[in-house]
């Protein structure tokens, strides 16, 4: 039998000093999150790598949903098609940032993260079956906003993409083969 050399560890022990206080901190909330401490550390350090220093330097600043929401239910739907037609550039802009490419399946990724850690979206999605929904508390024009920035994004990747909007969710189911030639990497 060969060897297919050395397994590489899950994870590696590392020792970092940190203040008596944010060791009480760390306890409580991972007591409070049934979690262990070195679960609570890896997600917060993963978050920090994979969204919030990334997205601080793109420029994104954190507001409540209830703002939010508030701002877009006075919205007109002109307003919106510019809003839809902003976010297509900042997409690109974006997946370009973030993953040195834009397409389908950086898109994809894209939106796994923001829905990670937006705190916008319970999202969830079903890559083998070809689905994509992401649900939402921000009313119609939220909906209304995301239906048409996926639509564009989905013509300017040239790909024939159905979505379904209801003032509470945004939907996309595609082909299986399509998944299959875009799985995220």
């Amino acid at each position: 039998m060969e060897s297919q050399g050395p397994v590489k560890p899950r994870s590696v022990v590392k020792a970092i000093r940190l203040s008596p206080e944010l060791i009480a901190t760390l306890e409580t909330a991972a007591k409070e999150n049934n979690r262990t401490m070195s679960s609570l550390v890896q997600g917060v350090l993963s978050s920090y790598f994979e969204w919030d220093e990334k997205a601080k330097r793109f420029g994104f600043v954190q507001i409540p949903t209830r703002l939010l929401r508030r701002t877009f239910d006075k919205l007109t739907l002109d307003s919106i098609k510019q809003l839809a037609s902003l976010n297509l550039q900042l997409t690109r802009e974006l997946t370009m940032f973030w993953y040195g490419r834009y397409d389908a399946a950086t898109v994809i990724q894209l939106g796994q993260l923001f829905s990670q850690y937006s705190g916008i979206y319970k999202s969830a999605y079903d890559l083998k079956g070809g689905t994509a929904v992401g649900r939402h508390e921000l009313g119609s024009n939220w909906s209304r906003f995301n239906d048409l920035t996926a639509q564009r994004i989905s013509k300017d990747l040239g790909i024939n993409l159905t979505f379904s909007s209801t003032d509470e969710m945004i939907g996309t189911k595609v082909p299986p083969d399509w998944m299959t030639k875009h799985k995220p990497g």
